[in-house]
């Protein structure tokens, strides 16, 4: 507001880069109780500025998400490690009880050296993608080999495919988490986001429903407030 007035400039700013929009009148009203403004605005959809915002934000907030996943998988391997180390300190234990400690421990110590590789690939993330995106699915590559059932691992290599372009590659991978773990409601989430940024709207919306029905509804909140899955 200014002198009582919307100021028509400040309008239009507020939906720049992502929609066209044109101030066809205002009204200024009062009550008893309060003084407003009512303006008519006409606002066209620019879909291709609409689509690369929208792909910007939902990476972004997918990133950090998965740097959180990350930083939780490698402490919880660290106390497991921990913990298997005063296991294996206690004396009288059976040979069996020896062998399981001993394969606990060196499937911790695969899980960590995955993590290791997993956060070397998220060191390439910067401004909405990774610097080098080939570099980047090498390394979780060898997270993936390391622990073949690394969920976060799956996730990232598809958006990492997304960087490159390869959609259906990203999918796949997040095909693969769902079969590792069908709960994961950060799969369903990333594979209804590239399904949408692909323009398979009606599959993005299932899985980006499906991911909010898990309790995962970040993205299938942000296409709905940008004209999707309605």
């Amino acid at each position: 507001m200014k002198n009582a007035q919307v100021e028509k400039d400040e309008i239009l700013a507020l939906s720049a880069g992502v929609l066209k929009a044109e101030v066809i009148s205002q009204k200024n009203y009062h009550t008893d109780d309060a003084f407003g403004v009512e303006v008519t605005v006409r606002v066209e959809v620019d879909t291709a500025v609409l689509e690369a915002h929208l792909k910007k934000v939902l990476e972004d907030r997918t990133h950090f998400e998965q740097l959180k996943q990350a930083r939780a998988r490698e402490k919880e391997l660290l106390e497991k490690i921990a913990t298997l180390e005063g296991e294996n300190r206690k004396s009288g234990k059976s040979k069996q009880e020896s062998a399981n400690l001993k394969k606990e421990f060196q499937a911790a110590s695969r899980g960590l050296t995955a993590v290791d590789w997993y956060n070397k690939a998220t060191d390439l993330w910067s401004d909405g993608k990774f610097t080098d995106p080939g570099e980047a699915v090498e390394y979780l590559n060898e997270a993936i080999r390391q622990k073949p059932d690394y969920v976060d691992a799956y996730n990232t290599r598809g958006f990492t495919y997304r960087n490159l372009g390869q959609n259906q590659r990203a999918i796949q991978d997040y095909d693969t988490a769902i079969g590792v773990k069908p709960d994961c409601a950060d799969a369903y989430n990333n594979r209804g986001i590239d399904y949408i940024l692909s323009g398979n709207s009606r599959e993005g919306c299932r899985s980006l429903i499906r991911a909010c029905e898990l309790g995962n509804c970040k993205g299938y909140e942000e296409v709905r407030q940008n004209g999707y899955c309605r």
